[in-house]
C-alpha cells in the first residue's frame, strides 16, 4: 500500500515537473538564433593554410569551398593563415569536409588544439536542456 502511494506521488511530481517545463518552454517564442541553429545545426572546421598562398590562390580556394551546397560560410584570414568553414553536418561529415578542402591543396591541414585546458562540465547539460526546451516549444 505504501509502495503504491509512493509510486503515485512520484509520478504526480514527475508529471507536474513536465507540465511546468512545457509551460516554461512556451512562455516566449524562440529567438532567431535558436530557430536557425536548432533547426539546422552547423559545425565548424578550422584549417591551417600554407604561408606561401597568394591572393589569387586564396580567392580560388574560397570559391572551391563555397561552391558546395552544404557549406554555410568560408573565411580565410591571410595574416594568421587560418581558414574557418561552417557546414551542415546532416549533409556531410567532418572528414569528408576536410578531404574536400584538401582536394584543392594537400598542404592545407586541420588545426588541432592540443590542450584546450579545463572545460565547463555544465555546458553539455545546458545544451541538452536548451534542445529539450526548443523541442517542446509550440511557437517555432
Amino acid at each position: 500500500m505504501i509502495l503504491k502511494k509512493t509510486g503515485w506521488i512520484f509520478l504526480s511530481i514527475l508529471g507536474l515537473l513536465f507540465v511546468s517545463f512545457f509551460v516554461y518552454a512556451n512562455l516566449k517564442p524562440p529567438t532567431l538564433g535558436e530557430k536557425l541553429y536548432m533547426a539546422h545545426p552547423t559545425q565548424i572546421v578550422v584549417m591551417l593554410v600554407p604561408e606561401k598562398m597568394n591572393m589569387a590562390d586564396s580567392a580560388s580556394l574560397i570559391q572551391h569551398i563555397k561552391k558546395e551546397a552544404f557549406v554555410s560560410s568560408a573565411i580565410l584570414n591571410r595574416t594568421s593563415h587560418i581558414l574557418c568553414v561552417t557546414f551542415d553536418p546532416a549533409r556531410v561529415n567532418r572528414q569528408e569536409m576536410i578531404h574536400n578542402i584538401q582536394a584543392f591543396d594537400s598542404n592545407i591541414t586541420e588545426r588541432i588544439i592540443t590542450n584546450p585546458g579545463p572545460q565547463c562540465p555544465v555546458d553539455g547539460a545546458l545544451y541538452t536542456i536548451a534542445k529539450f526546451k526548443y523541442a517542446l516549444n509550440l511557437r517555432k
